[in-house]
């Protein structure tokens, strides 16, 4: 599909206005929310997570099996989610917790991540014509 060129400009535009939202709102959301919160649905939260984690390593792997370029966005979806899963891990724990939170988020879920990302940005030099993933080009057509 072939994106028209008021598409192409404004897109980054819209993207970089969402991002001044977003820092707004976070500000907002900084200095309203409770310090303490009880949650519904704290369970189905968390197994969400694990379970979104499990889709997208497995798919991973599958994208690494079979060689697909794709194999860089669930790479990329998967590192998030863990490094997501370590920060809510080590911000949530209570009293007596927190130590076991930081021993799985810095010798499991980031090195995890930091693999995951390095394998993507490894396909991502392999398959771009310049070896450098941050000056290579993108076309939208």
């Amino acid at each position: 599909m072939k994106l028209s060129v008021p598409i192409r400009r404004l897109f980054p535009l819209n993207v970089a206005l969402g991002s001044v939202g977003l820092a707004a709102w976070t500000f907002v959301m900084g200095v309203g929310l409770p310090r303490h919160y009880s949650a519904q649905h704290w369970d189905a939260a968390w197994v969400g997570l694990d379970i979104a984690e499990t889709v997208f390593l497995l798919l991973t792997a599958l994208g690494v099996w079979k060689k697909r370029l794709i194999t860089v966005v669930f790479a990329v979806v998967t590192s998030t989610l863990f490094v997501c899963d370590g920060w809510f891990d080590c911000v949530t724990a209570r009293d007596g917790e927190l130590r076991g939170a930081l021993i799985v988020a810095v010798l499991l879920e980031a090195p995890a991540a930091i693999v995951l990302t390095r394998a993507a940005l490894r396909i991502l030099r392999h398959h771009a014509a310049d070896p450098s993933v941050w000056r290579a080009t993108v076309s939208a057509d």
